[in-house]
């Protein structure tokens, strides 16, 4: 068969949650609002969305919005 030669390119956004291992519930809930944050600035925050569940909804939908292409979500828990 013939190898595909172009790809198309998809929002991927990737958790790495190994560091999450050995932390509180407050411990995590911090290392996730930083992950957030960092999508965020580059897809963009909506106010109303207040809580952890919502503001990663929102970033896969405005990721989605803005390229026009399916996000693709790696949360990695390598050795977690």
């Amino acid at each position: 068969g013939e190898l595909e030669t172009e790809w198309k390119k998809h929002p991927v956004l990737h958790f790495d949650m190994s560091t999450a291992k050995h932390m509180s519930e407050s411990q995590l809930l911090s290392e996730l609002n930083i992950k957030l944050l960092d999508y965020e600035r580059i897809y963009g925050k909506v106010a109303a969305e207040t809580e952890i569940n919502q503001r990663f909804a929102g970033l896969v939908q405005r990721a989605v919005a803005q390229t026009g292409e399916k996000a693709v979500v790696i949360i990695d828990e390598y050795d977690a």
